[in-house]
């Protein structure tokens, strides 16, 4: 792509949070012209997560994973087809779709070899259907090329904090949180441990709500220091990036705990683990950014 070729580009999202998707454009020559287009979020219907759900952590593919991919390629195809109607677009104003897909495994290959990540969803169907170039298969690609498989995030990152003060720390809060770490020639990137997934399941089981609407509930709790010390000790922390993980890697809850407490037990949990993440960082950052859902 030309330096000076600016391109329309849709990003197509399903994360960890299984909340639904997330379409966002940019108008953009690839390197440094960066110009945001408007944004949608698509939820999905309660019985669809629960279909998700169903499949996490599946290591072959059978036919109820076929059906649940091709209802998934379908979600995102009428999730850009809202975006364009919305916006009055047509998809021949659109040069490219990055499209993510929906992950039901991952294993980092900093603990499993060889490392594997699934993410579900068909880039040639939706290109099909939409006539329009699709990317996908982007976090495959990077494992197979030696990375963690999380290519994209930290590059774009670290164009965003181009005129800022380094080094700088992003953190975004989803299902699972991450890290970028922009210095003065340096880029570093890895999950930090659970983001709001476990809260997220947490509220769920207890209310069945599918989150903690402004945190009103863990601020109602007390933390219990034990059980938070010894999730603490998890050998994850203990090792160098970059690293990654799957969304059933930390799958405990405080069951002995009410919901208030247990509430509060999971986001110092959080906290404490986005706070031990800065231990692999050579120097402080002058600036912290939040990002992700679970900022809120």
């Amino acid at each position: 792509m030309s330096a000076l070729e600016k391109k329309w580009t849709l990003g197509l999202m399903s994360g960890t949070s299984i909340d639904g998707i997330d379409v966002a454009a940019l108008h953009t020559d690839g390197e440094q012209s960066i110009a945001y287009g408007p944004t949608l979020f698509v939820p999905y219907e309660n019985t669809f997560k629960q279909r998700i759900k169903s499949i996490l952590g599946s290591t072959e593919r059978n036919s109820s994973i076929d059906t649940i991919e091709k209802d998934l390629t379908n979600y995102h195809y009428k999730a850009v087809l809202s975006w364009l109607q919305e916006n009055k677009f047509s998809s021949q104003d659109i040069d490219l779709i990055g499209f993510h897909g929906h992950t039901i495994l991952h294993r980092s290959p900093k603990k499993y070899s060889p490392g594997r990540t699934w993410q579900i969803g068909n880039g040639q169907e939706l290109a099909d259907l939409l006539e329009i170039p699709v990317i996908g298969n982007l976090r495959e690609n990077d494992i197979q090329h030696g990375g963690e498989g999380a290519p994209l995030v930290p590059i774009f990152h670290q164009t965003l904090c181009a005129s800022l003060l380094k080094p700088v720390a992003i953190f975004n809060i989803g299902g699972i949180a991450n890290i970028t770490y922009v210095g003065e020639g340096q880029l570093i990137a890895f999950d930090t441990g659970p983001g709001n997934g476990l809260m997220d399941q947490s509220m769920e089981q207890h209310t069945g709500q599918f989150y903690d609407q402004d945190g009103s509930t863990a601020r109602k709790g007390c933390v219990d220091s034990e059980w938070l010390k010894e999730q603490l000790q998890d050998p994850y922390f203990n090792i160098p990036p970059p690293k990654s993980l799957d969304r059933l890697d930390f799958n405990k809850l405080p069951t002995s705990l009410s919901l208030e407490d247990g509430m509060a037990t999971l986001l110092s949990l959080t906290v404490e683990s986005v706070a031990k993440s800065l231990m692999w960082v050579p120097i402080p950052p002058q600036l912290i950014l939040i990002a992700g859902g679970g900022r809120r």
